[in-house]
């Protein structure tokens, strides 16, 4: 532990509601630190990794505002593994870096509890060693597919729809609900529950967190 900062990692696959779980922890005081958020702004436009990207990957993964590509993206490196790698080794320095700022900014602002919502977690060995406790959100894989689609149809800044069959090779591409549930400290059951019984649950976790 960092002199009062509690780091709190809390990962999910796809559409398992971790990042519902992490604004409703915002919401009771912690800082939250969001990986998906600060891959966003780095490929937003003209962003800091989109130089690189367009150099590695070509013009056509850049959209007419200079942000990328994400549904051409997606599909590329979500069914070419060695593509996908290049993506991270892009992007996952970046995003670190960020984090890290992020959280020496609320660590300095006297913030006690720190969440970082990290898909990636159970993938990094190097960020695991370096957090005090893990949630980990976990649902059926039905529940996440259903999920992303109904997510995805809702979002009408997404050109291309995702597919299901693109939904199950990025679940397939990540760690498996077994991996993943062996790295908990606390896990959120969040399949067949109500958006109120979620929060109380989560409330508990808060209470259980804030003491220490």
């Amino acid at each position: 532990m960092q002199f009062g900062a509690y780091r709190v990692g809390i990962t999910g696959g796809i559409g398992s509601g971790k990042s519902t779980v992490a604004t409703q922890l915002k919401s009771l005081g912690a800082g939250v630190i969001d990986a998906d958020a600060i891959s966003r702004h780095l490929t937003s436009s003209h962003g800091e990794a989109m130089n690189a990207i367009v150099e590695k990957f070509g013009d056509e993964y850049q959209l007419a505002d200079g942000s990328l590509d994400r549904s051409r993206m997606r599909e590329l490196v979500f069914n070419q593994k060695d593509r996908r790698k290049e993506l991270e080794q892009i992007l996952h320095p970046l995003i670190q870096n960020e984090m890290k700022n992020q959280f020496e900014t609320m660590k300095k602002n006297g913030i006690k509890l720190v969440v970082f919502d990290l898909p990636l977690l159970a993938e990094s060995s190097k960020w695991r060693k370096n957090l005090d406790k893990i949630i980990v959100v976990d649902c059926s894989v039905e529940t996440q597919v259903s999920r992303v689609l109904t997510r995805d149809v809702q979002n009408n800044n997404r050109t291309t729809p995702m597919t299901r069959d693109l939904v199950i090779n990025i679940i397939a591409s990540q760690a498996s609900r077994i991996d993943r549930l062996k790295l908990a400290d606390v896990i959120i059951l969040n399949d067949e529950i109500t958006r109120q019984q979620l929060n109380d649950e989560i409330g508990q976790i808060s209470e259980y967190l804030s003491p220490i």
